[in-house]
């Protein structure tokens, strides 16, 4: 999920939950007991619109989260990188011997 449609989905999920409001009162209004209301196909598809939207929303948390965790532990790695005074090994290609120096040649 996109983390910039998280403005998007709240607004969706404001405008779901006033529908399914409306949806309720409009059926409590017509004399339905509440076990009947919450049987009918249009209060059981606003509420299926609301679960969807708080799993996008959910998803979305989990992503700001991940990435807030990245940072953080990109921020330790630097600070720790920098109060470390030696510097860092020189790297070796994997099973080759170190290079040997070379022989002087003979002065004639």
């Amino acid at each position: 999920m996109n983390l910039k449609s998280k403005i998007h989905l709240e607004a969706r999920k404001a405008t779901a939950e006033k529908e399914l409001a409306a949806e309720l009162a409009r059926w409590e209004q017509r004399g339905l007991d509440a076990a009947a209301v919450q049987r009918t196909a249009s209060v059981r598809q606003a509420k299926a619109a609301v679960r969807q939207i708080n799993q996008q929303l959910a998803s979305i948390a989990a992503q700001e989260e991940q990435l807030a965790e990245k940072a953080r532990a990109k921020a330790e790695k630097a600070l720790a990188r920098e109060n470390t005074d030696e510097a860092p090994p020189a790297k070796t290609p994997a099973g080759q011997p170190p290079k040997k120096a070379k022989k002087e040649k003979k002065a004639e």
